[in-house]
């Protein structure tokens, strides 16, 4: 028996599904509208875009690479705790930033400290809404991520409206007191009640786990005075309890477990879903993952070493729990990781350069900020679009990633012959539509590729590659705009970074490669 959050799919769920819908507007609308900053930035502070750029590549960036560490924060302090964090610590590093003297400031601030918080913002809000709903989890995730889109298509505008009446200083201000409404949105992620349910497993197995972790702990005390998160519906009588001798667990695992009660209220630390305690988020699904973050914090002991210790062996085993550096053996997986560098690096030029180019083709501000806006609606159809397609019987989520990634490279190359805004508009439409399938389909063709059991793994270290690269690609594209004068070879290097990681997945394709996978996998599960 274990326990596991009850999915209600519906009720209070929806409001979750609303308050991670305006995280997702937030933390996206404001990272991607980065681009009608930049303009105002470079004139205030006499700085080449390319160090400008580096403002919003770094806060994108820093928000991309966080995602391992938020799930570590979320299975220690649960999704609401984590989120309404992020949303003080976004806050605070904008408002901060607006006192910057000096752009290196403003990118510490603005870009590290925000792109922290946002991060500490995104994920909660996303594994909230997977905790409340399981058979409507499809549409209700949908509805949340379609946050990205419209953040784009609501603050591009309104950034340029704002920046018309105000100095930057004072958008800033105003757009910290924005971020700040997401701690009424953490505070709408309320906490899940917990209910036994039965597992088919080996108990025999989990056995052998808790008394490793009793063993790296040295002696522990298992009472009800190590439960600090977890409160017993119905008092056990001290008979049932049985003493740990020479610091090794003698009772079974269901005298630990199980209770009178079938029903186990937990505080905010854990029953806001942890994403080790929920089966649905673990990479395997076998039990002694779920049981593992929980049974950690029942084993804590005492005294301030033995906490410090634990402190590490937390910090330890959410490092190698998300980064399963083995993975890299996988050709199929080197090639996504290489495809998703290039991709990332692309990825972001447009967002971040777009509108300067149209101010410099003589077109108003307003219109300009307004293309940011066609690609935040391309963004949100391109992801229905590519959702419903990949979920056709005939169709390949990969070779439909490598096509859309392919025209993104060519609209990308013809991107300097749009000297006219209706030509502009239609290259925002054609990359949203395709950049929007390029992010969607990423986690289906890990799970097709790898497997569901390496989908969180692969993951992490896929989100943190396409952080580094997000920083790289917008700063390269400047440099080219700085030592050249224009922007056309800029727009050509995102389209030949497109270019080479539409190649690269097509070459996961090859028998070569599928014959180097299929290898990996048989040694994996030879020496499993």
């Amino acid at each position: 028996m274990k326990t596991s959050p009850q999915s209600p799919d519906g009720g209070w769920g929806w409001v979750v599904v609303f308050s991670s819908l305006m995280c997702n507007i937030l933390v996206d609308g404001i990272g991607l509208a980065y681009g009608v900053l930049l303009p105002k930035f470079a004139d205030y502070f006499r700085a080449s875009k390319s160090k400008v750029s580096l403002v919003g590549s770094v806060m994108i960036g820093t928000y991309m690479c966080t995602g391992p560490f938020a799930s570590g924060l979320v299975n220690k302090f649960g999704c609401r705790m984590v989120s309404i964090t992020g949303s003080l610590i976004a806050a605070v590093g904008v408002i901060i930033g607006s006192f910057s003297p000096n752009l290196d400031i403003l990118i510490v601030t603005y870009g590290v400290i925000g792109g922290l918080g946002f991060g500490m913002m995104y994920l909660p809000s996303i594994v909230s809404v997977g905790l409340y709903f399981d058979k409507k989890r499809p549409i209700a995730t949908g509805i949340a991520v379609c946050g990205s889109g419209i953040g784009t298509f609501i603050f591009s505008p309104f950034l340029e409206f704002l920046s018309e009446i105000y100095d930057w200083r004072n958008v800033l201000i105003i757009m910290a007191g924005i971020i700040l409404n997401g701690v009424v949105c953490g505070m709408l992620i309320r906490p899940l009640q917990l209910t036994q349910k039965e597992v088919e497993c080996s108990s025999e197995h989990i056995y052998d786990e808790v008394v490793e972790v009793i063993e790296d702990n040295e002696r522990v005390t298992l009472g009800e005075e190590s439960l600090p998160f977890l409160q017993v519906a119905q008092h056990q009588s001290k008979k049932e309890q049985k003493t740990p001798k020479n610091g090794r667990l003698t009772r079974s695992l269901d005298d630990m477990t199980q209770y009178d009660n079938n029903t186990i209220i937990a505080g905010d630390k854990t029953d806001e879903g942890s994403v080790t305690y929920n089966k649905t988020f673990r990479s395997l699904p076998n039990i002694m993952h779920s049981n593992r973050s929980i049974l950690s914090t029942l084993l804590q002991q005492k005294t301030c070493s033995s906490k410090c210790y634990f402190l590490t062996s937390c910090i330890t085993e959410v490092f190698t729990e998300v980064f399963d550096f083995s993975l890299l053996s996988n050709a199929s997986f080197v090639l996504i990781c290489l495809g998703n560098i290039f991709g990332a690096a692309a990825y972001y030029i447009p967002f971040m350069y777009l509108v300067d180019r149209a101010l410099l083709l003589g077109i108003p501000s307003t219109e300009a900020a307004i293309l940011l806006s066609v690609i935040g609606v391309m963004n949100i159809i391109g992801r229905i679009l590519s959702g419903v397609l990949a979920n056709m019987k005939k169709v390949n989520a990969l070779v439909l990633n490598n096509i859309a990634l392919f025209i993104a490279a060519v609209a990308l190359f013809l991107q300097p012959l749009c000297t006219k805004y209706s030509l502009l508009v239609v290259f925002g439409v054609v990359f949203g539509l395709c950049v929007a399938t390029y992010v969607s389909l990423a986690p289906i063709i890990l799970c097709d590729l790898l497997g569901v059991e390496r989908l969180a793994n692969s993951f992490g270290l896929l989100g943190v590659a396409r952080g580094i690269a997000s920083v790289i690609g917008p700063l390269l594209a400047g440099m080219i705009l700085q030592a050249t004068g224009n922007y056309d070879a800029s727009f050509y290097l995102g389209g030949g970074m497109f270019l080479m990681a539409s190649i690269l997945h097509f070459m996961i394709m090859l028998p070569c490669t599928k014959r180097l996978t299929d290898l990996h996998a048989k040694r994996e599960t030879s020496s499993t």
